[in-house]
């Protein structure tokens, strides 16, 4: 096995980029395990993110809270119901 620098692999990612192959025929090419390939390009991915202050998620704020109710009307009939119920329930319901 050889052990390669940080900016070896760089490199490798590079050229498997450019070569238009994919990552299984890259490897198979240039005689490397598949799954450590991946692997060392998932960390070394975070590694340079976390360097250049990049974020590959986007934060997404939703509400704190949300109804527990769920308020209808029936004709005459106002129902009040705990937001768990099924919709396949309340569908037979109506």
């Amino acid at each position: 096995m050889n052990k390669r620098s940080e900016q070896e692999w760089l490199s490798l990612f590079k050229q498997h980029d450019e070569s238009g192959l994919t990552a299984a025929a890259f490897c198979r090419e240039n005689r490397l395990c598949a799954k450590y390939f991946s692997k060392r390009k998932l960390d070394l991915n975070w590694k340079a993110e976390r360097l250049q202050g990049t974020q590959s998620f986007i934060r997404v704020n939703r509400p704190k809270s949300r109804p527990t109710q769920i308020e209808m009307k029936v004709g005459e009939l106002q129902l009040s119901l705990p937001d768990s119920v099924e919709a396949n329930w309340l569908a037979k319901l109506v």
